[in-house]
């Protein structure tokens, strides 16, 4: 009959579709559907306070950022907005602060930018900050993320960059093991003591090799 109330209540009260929950109590789910409706523009998800996080709850200003409807996302992590330039070591770091939060009580929150990416793989800076809530009736804890775009061009940039400079730190250390090896393959090849390999073998090894460092090195100027 609570739940019954409830969903009565969200659907004379225009809201009927500004939240989406899975996985907790009613009294709770009261809790979560007020603090959505007191922060209708800003992205709210909530999720469950242990690996692998599920979602737990999400309103429609999360799905309007991230470009999923409420169906595709509840009861899975929210990695689902990681890809290519998410910084990971970043987000281990944060996921790592919760459970800091955890300890010291509903009155802390963490709070990261990352790179995420929408449905559609549109990279973006998200904004997240997390703080931990308690279903009183049952014990379990959650976590409740207000998120948002950083538009703040400074920080956007220097998200974006941190990521872009891994990327770069590990195409030098490509290049430079692949330059290493050639090295020692052409001496191997062309020393005087490698007289077990033919001339035709040399010369195969050396275009090979020539052709794959033409590929490798504008890569790498490029980085």
């Amino acid at each position: 009959l609570r739940l019954l109330a409830l969903l009565l209540h969200q659907l004379t009260s225009g809201h009927a579709t500004a939240m989406t929950v899975w996985g907790f109590n009613v009294d709770l789910r009261g809790e979560i559907a007020r603090r959505f409706r007191s922060k209708p523009a800003t992205a709210c998800i909530v999720t469950e306070a242990e690996p692998p996080f599920a979602i737990c709850a999400v309103n429609s200003a999360w799905t309007h950022l991230c470009g999923y409807d409420a169906c595709e996302v509840l009861g899975k992590s929210p990695k689902i907005l990681q890809g290519q330039k998410t910084n990971y070591d970043k987000a281990a770091e944060f996921t790592r602060s919760l459970s800091t939060q955890l300890a010291e009580g509903p009155s802390s929150s963490a709070t990261v930018v990352l790179v995420n990416y929408t449905k559609s793989g549109a990279p973006f800076a998200h904004r997240l900050r997390t703080e931990a809530v308690t279903d009183k009736l049952s014990g379990k804890k959650y976590f409740i993320t207000e998120s948002e775009e950083e538009l703040n061009l400074a920080i956007r940039d220097a998200v974006m960059s941190d990521v872009d400079q891994n990327e770069n730190l590990w195409e030098s250390t490509l290049l430079f093991f692949f330059c290493a090896l050639l090295l020692l393959t052409t001496f191997y090849v062309f020393s005087d003591d490698a007289s077990t390999v033919d001339d035709m073998d040399r010369r195969s090894w050396h275009e090979q090799l020539r052709t794959h460092a033409s590929l490798l090195l504008p890569r790498a100027r490029l980085a």
